[in-house]
């Protein structure tokens, strides 16, 4: 995964994002697509948030020759992360020095996508505070 380099006056060269469709590994071994196009700033270390702890979102790592594209978040025990493969659920418990070697890129989050899922959230909630305040449910001291 190369991308072009950008360089800034007093500081270290970043690499600017890439494109790439992200895999992710099934229960049976394969890899299936799981986003097509999608942006990953190339990285080589887990941003942190604090003694032990890291920044949860989708990141891509190597696994064997492939590019497969997990979801990292935080264990209870500080330097441990959970890491979930897309597209399984497979689900391991690893220390960060363990993932970082790994550890390829980070994806970029769509705006667009996050504000469609939030909108779906709002729907879901909206649905069950109806359900839950229907006519029929009510308990009326009566």
């Amino acid at each position: 995964m190369k991308a072009p380099v950008s360089r800034r006056r007093g500081k270290r060269p970043t690499l600017s994002p890439v494109t790439m469709d992200l895999l992710g590994l099934g229960t049976d071994g394969n890899l299936y697509l799981w986003s097509e196009a999608a942006q990953v700033q190339p990285m080589d270390h887990l941003p942190l948030h604090g003694p032990g702890r890291i920044k949860s979102g989708h990141y891509v790592i190597a696994r064997g020759t492939k590019a497969v594209t997990v979801h990292l978040s935080n264990a209870a025990k500080p330097g441990d992360v959970v890491v979930q493969y897309m597209c399984s659920d497979l689900q391991f418990v690893l220390t960060i020095k363990v993932v970082e070697p790994m550890l390829l890129g980070q994806v970029v989050p769509d705006p667009k996508q996050e504000a469609k899922i939030l909108d779906m959230l709002q729907q879901l909630l909206a649905d069950q505070v109806a359900r839950k305040t229907a006519p029929h449910r009510r308990r009326d001291a009566t």
